[in-house]
């Protein structure tokens, strides 16, 4: 609810609107109403709308029954409507015996019946059974391709569509004063033409439009609701076509229904069909698509094959289209072509056809239309699109005087989605484009289409402004560019397609082409177009001065199924570059005007509000857990790095949490700071209220107290839907950038506009066709400035008593918490009162939005799945460091997995993934994409993998590169991104089940490291999963990793010199240099081999003392790289020799050494290595695990448990060669945590001894 303050007006009702029932939900605030002069009369409620008849689409696809799936045969019983069986090459009617069905494709041939009769195939010269018939085009295919037919086909040599005469119903509309009924004559009598022999499968009526008529000319229609109904019943929905001939008014685009040329009285295409087609017959409508769209026949051949075609319901039936002549602007004028778009948004037709020529005669068009009902309802073309554009490459004389405007919806990834299209025709020295151009970027032209003329060169076309000498450069017609598609290359070049209404870049199409010398004023003549200042200037405010135009703005899909279409020009490539430049308050100041019947100095959008798209709530809300799961803090003012000039500008940022633990932001333009706190205050001052009357209902005694507190309540509980539903959209869009941005550069966020002036206007409780055309001066303005304040709301008319808390509090302690300070006691002392008094007395400004019939939507608030895209803080603050989306897609993702804190939940990662396909990408593929991300991280696909997969197939931006910031140490080939993420994934897999042991010969680790470096680094690679295992952070390990690596390259050396120098030493006859006997046995031993996953043994050497630290490397130092500083290590180092010593058969050592070493031994360290030599002999590693849990004393558990984890990890062991110095390096860092352990202990004891 907005700010509603009195103003001095005249004409108002002396007694005013209470606050207490405006906050209850049956209260408006000022004197607006909407009134379109509805032709139905209904007592006690608003205009007639089409859509008051039926049921929301949404709930009509809920509540469809699905048919069984089931399989039809080639062999059907007869059907209950005959829709005949027709030749599928020719289209001639085709009976038995003289037809023939192909047993591969289902295609229907039909045979001569006489002697030099119609047919395809020769008389009687048909070989072979009727099981085994194949038609030309299947006979050419597979086995005996190169035989010859087993019969004579003289007909057409390829099919292309299937003639049945499917139910079909034609209604035509026509103004009583145009007398000759030339459209609907010929219409019908080609529909008699093509269904001659099957009249009981075509209705046909004309009703004729004049005043008054509507009730008695809708009964006509009564054998059409019952031909509807029996053929629906049947299982054979019919395919249903209003035709509507009429005039158009000639400023606001609505139909005549009455009078003739010299005037009479018009209204929207809505208001016609409710008037005169009726309830009845416009359920029986809806009834037939719904039961072709749920039909799920399958039809197979005799070879159980797939159709070439599809002939089910589904397919064929149940298709409704509304085609519009009239010889005026009908489907130019934004009010209209809104009410036109919406019969298609609403699912209440398929498809519509208009004109938009200024001047369209029947008989121009009579071709097109005739054509266009029979290719969809006798010929199967259901495919909307294609069909108009192979009709009209065929036959498209009247798109010299004219435009075809097509609405139509179509199936885009299992969603409703729907189009708006213009096909013209290029036409040399006339159209360019087929499109009337009429912009001129000179100061103070402007232009009429008869001004600008059209020259072409060839193949190439450009304008000039005949006011000022203007001339634009050139552009090439032979091919397509950004705006406008040729519909058919081949066979229709010269006709062109763009999207309607056009946009203004496109109506800039030539003037924002020209550039340099391309274009310049004509020497002599308008040389003040010539001056670049007024040029720019002209530019600057050209947006402006087209909003004047009849011409409207582009279209867009929705994005959202609760949505409806909104106008928008999408950003440019470039301009969604700069797009955080956007996000803070520009230096514009819009664009005041004195002109026409707007106030002076009201600022005008540059974009108004041609739809509405936030739907009306008429539901109650229902209260759950989800509801207070999402909540939001006070918007933030920071700064953000401007893209293009580097500089710090402010903006806002609304931080968001989910059961009061932070998980994003939401990015706020600062300009729309206000009206954010506005919105978030209605929804909380709305709950209160709600929570208040349901509590005085449930305490109510007297049956209509309680009756009177529920009325209230439900009311109330309507608007706090509807206002969350108003925030949930807005939050899609301030995420998902989906924003326009005007000529001063300020963000245009559509939904808070669309808002605040209905929130302005209490304008939540009708659809946008409802409101007056003598408001839409409010449509226009912009409500977030301070100059229009007055026009929003200077005919607000509300009592003193309540009303400061239609406005937020400016201290937002007081109610961002979701509790208002003394709104308990205000209740009950003002508002209560005041509300119970409007709903006994219902005054000039009751007005009430609940319907008890109404559903609530399934999705209205944040808490619903799917949840909006937040930022993450990572994103945030990519973003606001000056970065692109669009450019650098890939930096970002290594960002928010390289920075810290590090994420340590998948869900963390989705969320940046999900925002970030949210924002660039138009319908991504988010299962598979989650998919890939999963892989990456759990380690099974590597970084470079699924970078090349996102850019291949998800990423499609022109601009988008893949390099990152990271910056990889030349001395350390194994500390990369790449090498960290499958590291971490291998740590993420163990984690999901964290009782399993440790795999060192995980084959998913090892096949990703094999891709990221060569095989020759596997002992390092094994080094560091070692390292891993035994507990270390994988950043830290492959830090270290590099290091080592060198030192084993440097020991490696070292050994190979000194074998060298022991071989030179023997030929001198100095042999004591090198080892020999059990010494060169001990070095050999040294060689021993680990088993790698991939089953190869990878050489490793194994000094006397090494850790895990130096496994693959020759030690002489038995501590060097254990990492332990501890002060008994030198005194222990023979000790950490002991295992091998004392059960390595090739050991080089007596047994006399064995024994002084091992009197040498702590008590701990001696029961390790009798353990370990009790574990050779049976190899039994669960025995080995008992026996040292048993052994050890509880310090020591730790110890032991990791130690034994690393075993497992490495085993199973079988005894043979190799295995006991497979698992040294392991049992050398569990000693040396035992000696670590022991001298904290000794530490303790001589530290009391001194005490």
């Amino acid at each position: 609810m907005p700010p509603k303050q009195s103003a001095q007006v005249a004409k108002l009702p002396k007694k005013k609107a209470k606050a207490g029932a405006i906050l209850s939900g049956i209260s408006r605030g000022g004197a607006s109403e909407a009134d379109v002069g509805s032709m139905v009369n209904i007592i006690g409620g608003p205009s007639a709308s089409l859509f008051n008849f039926l049921p929301d689409p949404d709930i009509i696809a809920a509540a469809s029954p699905v048919l069984p799936y089931h399989t039809v045969t080639h062999n059907l019983s007869s059907p209950p409507v005959a829709v005949g069986t027709f030749c599928h090459f020719c289209c001639d009617h085709a009976d038995s015996p003289h037809k023939h069905e192909c047993v591969n494709c289902g295609a229907i041939v039909c045979e001569q019946s006489v002697p030099r009769s119609s047919g395809c195939i020769f008389l009687q010269s048909v070989e072979g059974p009727e099981n085994e018939f194949r038609c030309p085009m299947c006979s050419r295919l597979g086995d005996g391709k190169d035989k010859p037919l087993r019969y004579a086909f003289i007909g057409f040599g390829r099919r292309k569509k299937v003639k049945m005469v499917w139910p079909m119903a034609i209604i035509n509309l026509n103004l009583d004063s145009l007398k000759d009924d030339f459209l609907a004559r010929t219409v019908t009598l080609e529909a008699e033409n093509q269904y001659r022999n099957f009249d009981e499968n075509l209705f046909t009526s004309t009703l004729h439009m004049r005043g008054g008529a509507q009730v008695s000319e809708s009964k006509k229609l009564a054998p059409g609701v019952e031909f509807v109904n029996r053929n629906t019943k049947a299982g054979f929905p019919p395919n249903i076509f209003l035709v509507v001939d009429t005039h158009s008014d000639e400023y606001t685009g609505m139909l005549q229904h009455t009078g003739g040329h010299a005037g009479g009285s018009s209204t929207t295409i809505t208001e016609i069909l409710v008037a005169y087609l009726g309830k009845e017959f416009l359920q029986a409508m809806q009834g037939s698509s719904k039961l072709a769209r749920s039909d799920k026949t399958v039809v197979q051949t005799i070879n159980g094959n797939t159709p070439w075609c599809e002939l089910t319901a589904g397919v064929r039936g149940g298709w409704r289209g509304v085609l519009m002549v009239s010889c005026g602007p009908a489907i130019r004028v934004s009010h209209h072509f809104e009410a036109v778009k919406a019969l298609v948004q609403r699912n209440i037709v398929d498809f519509v056809i208009g004109f938009g020529g200024s001047g369209t005669l029947p008989s121009m068009v009579a071709g097109a239309v005739r054509s266009f009902i029979m290719e969809i309802g006798v010929f199967g073309r259901t495919d909307i699109w294609p069909a108009v554009c192979d009709m009209l490459a065929s036959s498209n004389d009247f798109l010299d005087y004219t435009t075809a405007v097509v609405v139509f919806a179509q199936t885009v990834d299992g969603q409703r989605v729907v189009e708006c299209r213009q096909i013209g025709k290029d036409v040399m020295g006339v159209r360019a484009f087929g499109y009337e151009f009429k912009s001129c970027p000179t100061l103070g032209c402007q232009p009429a289409p008869a001004d600008m003329h059209v020259y072409n060169n060839g193949p190439k076309v450009r304008l000039r402004c005949l006011k000022c000498q203007w001339r634009s450069g050139s552009i090439r017609t032979d091919a397509d560019n950004k705006h406008f598609k040729r519909v058919n290359k081949m066979l229709a070049p010269h006709l062109f397609w763009h999207h309607f209404p056009p946009s203004i870049d496109l109506q800039n199409f030539f003037v924002e082409l020209t550039t340099g010398d391309d274009a310049q004023p004509h020497q002599g003549k308008g040389t003040k177009g010539a001056d670049k200042k007024g040029k720019s200037k002209r530019q600057a405010n050209l947006a402006m001065d087209i909003q004047e135009d009849s011409e409207m703005e582009v279209y867009r899909p929705d994005e959202l199924s609760m949505r409806k279409t909104r106008p928008r020009t999408p950003l440019s490539l470039d301009a969604k570059d700069t797009l955080m430049k956007y996000l803070y308050t520009g230096k514009g100041n819009g664009h005041a005007t004195t002109s026409g019947k707007r106030a002076a100095g009201t600022v005008l959008l540059e974009q108004p509000i041609t739809s509405f798209s936030i739907p009306t709530v008429n539901a109650e809300c229902v209260m759950d857990e989800t509801v207070q799961s999402i909540t939001f803090r006070p918007p933030e003012e920071v700064d953000i790095i401007d893209i293009e000039s580097g500089e710090a500008v402010p903006t806002c940022r609304v931080p968001v949490l989910e059961h009061k633990k932070f998980i994003g932001y939401i990015p706020l333009p600062k300009r729309y700071l206000a009206v954010w706190l506005e919105l978030s205050y209605q929804i909380v001052v709305y709950m209160n209220i709600w929570r208040l009357w349901a509590e005085e209902e449930e305490k109510a005694r007297r049956q209509a107290q309680k009756e009177k507190a529920g009325i209230l309540r439900r009311n109330t509980g309507t608007q706090v839907v509807q206002h969350m539903l108003a925030r949930l959209l807005t939050i899609l869009e301030l995420v998902s950038f989906t924003h326009d941005a005007d000529a001063s550069g300020q963000l245009i966020v559509d939904t808070l506009n669309e808002w605040k002036i209905r929130s302005s206007r209490d304008w939540f409780d009708i659809p946008y066709e409802q409101v007056p055309a003598k408001d839409h001066k409010y449509l226009n303005a912009d409500p977030i400035r301070l100059e229009n304040r007055v026009l929003f709301e200077g005919d607000w008319n509300i009592d003193d008593d309540g009303k400061a808390l239609l406005l937020p509090p400016e201290d937002l302690a007081e109610w961002f918490d979701g509790e208002i300070d003394g709104l308990e006691e205000m209740f009950h002392e003002t508002l209560k009162p005041q509300a119970l008094a409007a709903l006994k007395s219902q005054d000039y400004y009751f007005q009430t939005q609940y319907d008890p019939k109404a559903k609530l939507l399934a999705r209205w608030h944040e808490g619903h799945e799917p949840r909006p895209c937040f930022w993450s803080a990572k994103l945030w603050d990519w973003m606001a460091s000056g970065n692109s989306l669009w450019i650098k897609p890939i930096d970002f993702l290594y960002y928010v997995l390289k920075e810290d804190p590090q994420y340590t939940a998948p869900e963390e990662f989705m969320q940046d993934v999900h925002a970030l396909f949210n924002i660039v990408a138009g319908r991504p593929d988010l299962p598979l994409i989650r998919g890939l991300a999963m892989q990456l991280w759990f380690g099974e696909m590597t970084w470079r993998e699924f970078v090349d997969h996102l850019m291949k197939n998800h990423l499609h931006l022109k601009q988008a590169v893949s390099v990152t910031k990271e910056q990889k140490d030349p001395n350390n080939v194994f500390d990369t991104f790449e090498a960290r993420l499958v590291l971490e994934g291998y740590v993420r897999r163990h984690a999901l089940n964290p009782g399993e042991p440790w795999d060192a010969k995980d084959t998913i680790l090892w096949s990703a490291l094999q891709r990221v470096l060569d095989k020759k680094y596997k002992p390092g690679w094994l080094w560091i999963i070692l390292e891993v295992i035994m507990g270390k952070k994988v950043t830290e390990v492959l830090k270290a990793a590099g290091p080592w690596w060198k030192k084993r390259a440097k020991k490696n050396t070292e050994k190979a010199q000194a074998v060298v120098d022991a071989v030179e030493n023997a030929d001198d006859g100095a042999g004591a240099a090198g080892p020999s006997g059990p010494d060169a046995e001990m070095d050999e031993g040294n060689d021993t081999r680990m088993a790698e996953p991939d089953g190869h043994v990878e050489p490793i050497s194994k000094g006397a003392g090494q850790s895990a630290g130096d496994a693959g490397m020759q030690e002489d130092d038995p501590m060097e790289g254990s990492g332990s500083s501890n002060p008994q290590a030198e005194r222990n180092d023979q000790a950490d020799q002991t295992p091998e010593a004392h059960t390595n058969a090739r050991s080089s050592e007596t047994d006399d050494a064995s024994a002084s070493q091992h009197e040498n031994l702590t008590p701990e360290q001696r029961t390790a290595v009798a353990q370990l030599s009790d574990f050779t002999k049976d190899w039994s590693l669960d025995n080995y695990a008992a026996a040292m849990e048993s052994s050890f004393t509880v310090e020591h558990a730790s110890s032991v448990k990791r130690y034994v984890e690393g075993l497992r990890a490495l085993g199973p062991f079988t005894g043979q060669d190799g295995a006991l110095a497979a698992l040294h390096p392991i049992f050398r860092e569990f000693l040396q945590r035992i000696i670590a352990i022991e001298a904290r202990k000794e530490a303790g004891r001589r530290q009391e001894d001194l005490l």
